[in-house]
C-alpha cells in the first residue's frame, strides 16, 4: 500500500520540479563552454588594466624558452608595496607587438599595475596598455 503522501499532487509536482532543476544544472555544467587559459589570462590582464593600480618597478630579464605550446617568452620584474618586495614574472607570448620600440633590457624601469586586494596579481604589458618606456634611439 503507498504511503498518503506520495499520492499528494503537490508532492509529486515539487519532486518534479526539483528533478528537473538539478537536471538542468547537471546539463549546464556538463555542456559550457570551458575558458581556455589564453582566455583566463586576458580576462586577468583587462581586469588589471580596468581596476589595476600603477607603481614602478625594475625588468629583471626577458628569456625566451621552449614551452608546451612553443617557443614562450616570459618578461621578469620585481617591485615593492608597503615594504614587501615582490618578484613576478608575466608571459608575454601573445603580446610581441608590445615589446616593439621599447626597453626591455635588465635593469631598466618600467611601470606595473597590480590588484591592490591581491599586490601580487600584476601586470606590465596588455593589449590596450604597456608599463615598459620606449627605447631612445641614439643619432649620431
Amino acid at each position: 500500500m503507498t504511503p498518503l503522501w506520495l499520492r499528494d499532487p503537490v508532492v509529486l509536482g515539487s519532486a518534479g520540479a526539483a528533478v528537473a532543476v538539478l537536471g538542468g544544472v547537471g546539463l549546464y555544467f556538463a555542456l559550457r563552454k570551458k575558458e581556455t587559459a589564453a582566455e583566463i589570462e586576458k580576462r586577468r590582464r583587462d581586469y588589471l588594466v580596468e581596476r589595476g593600480r600603477i607603481i614602478d618597478a625594475t625588468l629583471l630579464d626577458l628569456t625566451d624558452a621552449d614551452g608546451n605550446q612553443g617557443q614562450e617568452r616570459h618578461l621578469f620584474y620585481k617591485y615593492e608595496i608597503a615594504g614587501v618586495s615582490y618578484e613576478c614574472s608575466q608571459d608575454v607570448t601573445l603580446l610581441p607587438e608590445k615589446l616593439r620600440g621599447t626597453a626591455s633590457t635588465p635593469g631598466m624601469p618600467a611601470s606595473i599595475r597590480y590588484d591592490p586586494y591581491n599586490p601580487s596579481n600584476s601586470i606590465v604589458v596588455a593589449e590596450e596598455w604597456t608599463g615598459l618606456r620606449h627605447a631612445k634611439t641614439r643619432v649620431d
